[in-house]
């Protein structure tokens, strides 16, 4: 579940974190990738099942998974 307030982005149930930049993440889901772009992107907070980013949210597209 993917939940997105203002500058912030709550992605639940993720697999693996593919990558982290300033300016792309991209979050691998069951089944898909989820790539998030902006500025300024921070994960806020990070457990097991949960990420919070924070930052200028410009782009969030859903790609098939690769693999």
């Amino acid at each position: 579940m993917i939940t997105m307030k203002r500058d912030q982005l709550m992605i639940e149930q993720y697999r693996r974190i593919r990558r982290a930049q300033s300016d792309q993440v991209e979050v691998e889901m069951e089944g898909y990738v989820l790539i998030i772009e902006g500025s300024d992107l921070v994960m806020q907070a990070m457990t097991k099942d949960e990420i919070l980013l924070q930052g200028s949210l410009r782009c969030v597209r859903v790609a098939a998974d690769a693999q």
